[in-house]
């Protein structure tokens, strides 16, 4: 991206924390089960240019720990993408930004062994979960090392275990494109035609050389944003559908809505009636 993209102005894409690590920080709240309870973050300058590194560490309920680096300091063939997931006695590594494989190597006892062994053989029913539809490349396989470790118990956090065997899993659901353009393109419910969809809407309100306006409660439940010819997105983060104004048109919504409420983890793009009413005259 060249000096003057609009990814670079924290007041268009709101910074690399928001325009990407957002996803991220989902995720990993989606995978502790929690929101975190305190976060730390830091940016780093590239010398006369803009921002290019952030670091964060979000600490959640428990003691567990998020850390999370987004750089844009690597030539495009070089770019790397990659979760790292630490359980004490397993760890995971996902890799690609949009996250296909991972790799799981794990030490455990005699019956937990015989456990992983069996998962390649529940692959349909691993792979039956909300999203990603099986195109049949996917692949789990599993092997296991008894024996690689010692037998005396070892302990980790007050954590105390004999396991003695390593397991080697390798997840690999085939690729990007096995999960994303191909399989969604004739999906008029995927998130690919949502994706579309907004972006339309975008090209046909933008207008370039507007504000663009951020707002929402101090509490997080709601954010909106909007910038110039009355085009405006709502996300829903509470816990109770949120009510929409009477004076806008609802253009797209990403799930169906609860009468005139956007229900939770729902986004919603609109148009103010006074500039849908002036667009319709100039038209």
């Amino acid at each position: 991206m060249g000096p003057d993209h609009w990814f670079w102005d924290p007041a268009h894409s709101g910074g690399i924390h928001i325009e990407r690590g957002v996803h991220f920080f989902d995720a990993a709240s989606a995978l502790m089960g929690s929101d975190p309870i305190a976060v730390q973050g830091t940016a780093v300058r590239r010398d006369g240019g803009p921002v290019d590194i952030v670091v964060a560490t979000a600490t959640h309920p428990g003691g567990a720990v998020a850390t999370h680096t987004h750089s844009f300091t690597h030539a495009h063939r070089a770019e790397r993408q990659l979760m790292r997931l630490d359980y004490g006695f397993t760890e995971a590594r996902v890799t690609g930004w949009i996250p296909t494989f991972a790799t799981v190597t794990a030490w455990t006892d005699e019956a937990d062994a015989t456990r992983w062994e069996r998962l390649p053989d529940r692959r349909e029913e691993l792979l039956a979960v909300p999203g990603p539809r099986p195109h049949g490349q996917e692949r789990i396989t599993v092997s296991v090392t008894r024996g690689a470790g010692s037998d005396r118990p070892a302990s980790g956090r007050g954590v105390g275990r004999v396991v003695p065997h390593r397991v080697d899993c390798v997840i690999d659901l085939g690729g990007k494109a096995g999960l994303t353009a191909t399989v969604q393109d004739d999906d008029r419910n995927s998130m690919l035609a949502l994706y579309r969809a907004a972006l339309r809407l975008r090209r046909g309100h933008l207008v370039s050389d507007a504000t663009l306006k951020l707002d929402g409660p101090d509490n997080g439940e709601w954010f909106g944003f909007e910038r110039g010819a009355g085009l405006r997105c709502v996300v829903n983060f509470g816990t109770k559908p949120l009510p929409l104004d009477h004076n806008v048109d609802v253009l797209l919504a990403s799930a169906p809505l609860d009468g005139r409420s956007i229900p939770q983890d729902a986004a919603v793009w609109m148009m103010h009636k006074e500039y849908g009413s002036e667009r319709q005259a100039s038209g």
